[in-house]
């Protein structure tokens, strides 16, 4: 870390973390969103057509971004539609970004139901202002 004040300012401008929704956002841990969890034994039941719309980032994950069409059961990222980015993460440079989330059902290769969303890349982190999904059985999926 740096002692000169100006360079620190620097260093977070350059890195992104400057921008509000780097610095303002709601995180979630939950390990059953990520793309192979069947974990919590709600049989593909969780989603997230009530989750309140904001800045949301993924502790120790980002969104998943390659739909995995090996699972052959239900559940997967505990829900029946999982949502995964389409058109990759942005580099810091890129600034705040619009992308699709493609909601693939558990064994199909279509895109049944999308939503677009911002992301942000803030340095050694991603944010993502998501909204609620259309309607239940839909989730943001992370790898």
């Amino acid at each position: 870390m740096t002692k000169d004040p100006f360079l620190a300012q620097l260093n977070i401008f350059f890195s992104g973390t400057d921008k509000p929704e780097c610095v303002r956002h709601m995180i979630t841990d939950d390990f059953t969103r990520y793309y192979a969890s069947t974990y919590s034994g709600t049989n593909g039941q969780k989603c997230d057509s009530t989750l309140a719309e904001g800045w949301y980032r993924f502790l120790t994950k980002r969104m998943a971004t390659n739909y995995y069409s090996t699972s052959s059961q239900s559940g997967y990222c505990d829900t029946y539609y999982q949502g995964y980015l389409t058109g990759g993460h942005p580099s810091v440079k890129d600034g705040r970004v619009t992308r699709k989330v493609c909601f693939y059902y558990y064994y199909s290769s279509t895109c049944y139901y999308s939503v677009y969303i911002k992301v942000r890349n803030c340095g050694s982190y991603y944010v993502y202002k998501l909204k609620p999904t259309p309607n239940c059985n839909l989730r943001y999926c992370t790898n």
